[in-house]
């Protein structure tokens, strides 16, 4: 794995806090990066840093969320289950177990570095679920529904479908927003419950690569210098996911998703054409 340069992995660290939390697919931009700029896949101590910098980004920006769903596992944990704060986090945790078992069957297997990352994979797929999405948007312009109103099932629904988004392209963002679309949810709060069922995911992706990073090499010079690539990723990182969290939310129900779909069909395309024309 060829070690990368500082403005390479601050390179990746933007492209990170852009594309994490909109439904553009971060896995896909990351992988595009390492083909077209000929750096293979980024070792996994630096995917892990990547992530947790938006981890802490979502911790800090959403902070009065966790607040609330802490107070809601308390209520579960004494059986009171009609309060708005536990019927979301019950809501929130079917709608990622499915994606954390699945994605933690496949790290135990050692298949994470194995998941197809093709170009023309990922502008199939990007494509694909961008019309997706935008079917979904035109119905979501209509309704009002809060997350507390789907039903459990329809959640555990949610979280079988966003398996998918283990695909490059797909976009675990967008695949939950073109789900809770579907289910009657506005705009706003579809965005919200792809942000708050992003953070088992972080923490998944981030325990997950802590794991694994703990087996690796003991020679110290290359800790140290991983080390220093990593606080530099999460730090890049983290400042874009915080200014990108601002201002999708703010704008998520005046724009809609119609810029997201588009921008993911014409990547797609590019992509498709620029790998055509290297043949």
């Amino acid at each position: 794995m060829t070690t990368m340069t500082n403005a390479e992995i601050t390179a990746l660290a933007i492209i990170q806090g852009i594309t994490e939390f909109l439904p553009i697919s971060s896995s896909a931009h990351a992988a595009l990066f390492s083909y077209f700029f000929g750096r293979g896949s980024h070792s996994l101590y630096l995917d892990t840093a990547l992530h947790f910098g938006s981890l802490l980004a979502l911790l800090i920006f959403f902070y009065q969320e966790w607040l609330a769903l802490a107070s809601g596992a308390k209520d579960i944990a004494q059986r009171n289950f009609s309060t708005q704060r536990a019927k979301i986090l019950l809501r929130i945790t079917l709608a990622t177990i499915p994606l954390l078992i699945l994605g933690g069957v496949i790290a135990q297997a050692g298949a994470l570095d194995s998941l197809p990352r093709e170009p023309r994979l990922v502008a199939g797929t990007s494509i694909v679920f961008a019309l997706l999405l935008l079917a979904a948007d035109r119905k979501g312009k209509f309704v009002q529904r809060s997350i507390e109103e789907v039903s459990l099932l329809a959640m555990l629904g949610l979280g079988v479908v966003q398996c998918f988004a283990l695909m490059p392209g797909a976009s675990r963002a967008g695949v939950v927003m073109t789900m809770a679309l579907l289910y009657g949810l506005g705009r706003k709060q579809a965005a919200k419950l792809a942000l708050l069922t992003a953070m088992p995911a972080l923490i998944g992706a981030s325990v997950l690569g802590g794991l694994s990073m703990f087996g690796g090499a003991s020679d110290n010079a290359r800790q140290v210098e991983a080390i220093k690539e990593g606080l530099l990723a999460a730090s890049v990182s983290f400042v874009v996911s915080i200014v990108v969290l601002s201002l999708f939310v703010r704008s998520i129900k005046r724009i809609g998703l119609l810029p997201f779909a588009l921008y993911r069909v014409v990547l797609g395309l590019a992509i498709i054409a620029v790998v055509a024309l290297e043949a």
